[in-house]
């Protein structure tokens, strides 16, 4: 797999709003960390950052990693 790019991770993250947590890219890439650890774990997370997983190829659309 390839590695993401912090340009990548920048653009999937245009029009959204974290919060603080969301505003610099190392909150963002947590953001992620944290959704696929949420999924692997088979809780669920919030749509957004779903959705900006599924766009980085991250997860899958039965929402596996």
């Amino acid at each position: 797999m390839e590695k993401l790019t912090d340009k990548e991770i920048e653009t999937a993250f245009t029009g959204t709003n974290f919060g603080e947590s969301g505003k610099t890219i190392e909150g963002k890439k947590r953001l992620i960390a944290e959704c696929l650890l949420k999924l692997n774990c088979n809780y669920h997370d919030g749509h957004t950052i779903t959705q900006i997983c599924k766009e980085l190829g991250l997860i899958r659309k039965n929402l596996t990693l």
